[in-house]
């Protein structure tokens, strides 16, 4: 993170975040953040404006590729599955759904939507008890997490025991050590952590703007290059 503050400074022609408009550097850091948050965005629009990935594609990668066992316990980086209840709530650094595997009963669970009317009818007409399907909902609760539907409901006393895939956001660098925080990704790709927070910052009619956007068309096609494709968001 030292590093990458440096180069900023560097490039955007400043001593100190102090006399620069961010003006200190956790806003800097803020904002570091906040557009690494929109890499995998970036490299989606790349492909469509290159024409191959669909409107509805997104770029995903491995090594946001995570798993996380359910729990009890409420917490903002946890898969909450409480006792009897049909509502979960995922990570909230969840960018995408993959699967969910239930333990118990040994059994794949998958996403649904209700447009699919006859097939979610019928989840909703059984009796609680064994989980085959998932509704993936909006953002609620109490830390504010994405959440989900288990149908049919989950039984009285049942708790049921999962696993969750899923593609999660970068991690965020909080900045309380600059020397010992890193970016979230392949080594070879820490540079957009550089350059996109660059190409906000830097004035369009900035002699360098063109210079460092083409940098980050470079890097970004060997992104996308290591990349999987979907079809589709969940």
């Amino acid at each position: 993170m030292a590093q990458i503050i440096t180069e900023i400074l560097h490039i955007t022609g400043y001593d100190s975040s102090v006399n620069a408009p961010w003006e200190t550097e956790a806003n800097l850091i803020r904002k570091i953040n906040m557009t690494a948050q929109k890499v995998v965005q970036r490299g989606s629009d790349t492909l469509r404006a290159e024409g191959k990935l669909s409107r509805t594609g997104v770029v995903r990668h491995d090594m946001w590729r995570s798993t996380a066992s359910s729990t009890g316990s409420s917490g903002s980086g946890n898969f909450v599955v409480s006792a009897a209840s049909a509502t979960v709530e995922f990570p909230d650094d969840m960018d995408q759904f993959i699967s969910l595997w239930d333990k118990t009963e040994e059994n794949w669970i998958y996403p649904i939507s209700r447009s699919a009317k006859e097939r979610y009818r019928r989840f909703e007409m059984r009796p609680a008890g064994r989980t085959e399907a998932v509704e993936m909902l909006g953002y609620g609760g109490s830390n504010w997490q994405r959440q989900g539907k288990l149908l049919p409901g989950v039984a009285s006393g049942v708790t049921p025991s999962m696993e969750l895939t899923y593609y999660r956001l970068p991690a965020v660098m909080p900045g309380s050590d600059t020397s010992t925080e890193y970016p979230d990704g392949d080594y070879k790709f820490h540079y957009l952590w550089v350059l996109e927070p660059v190409l906000e910052l830097l004035r369009v009619d900035d002699p360098a703007y063109d210079r460092y956007l083409a940098k980050e068309k470079e890097l970004m096609r060997e992104f996308v290059g290591t990349a999987n494709f979907t079809q589709a968001a969940a």
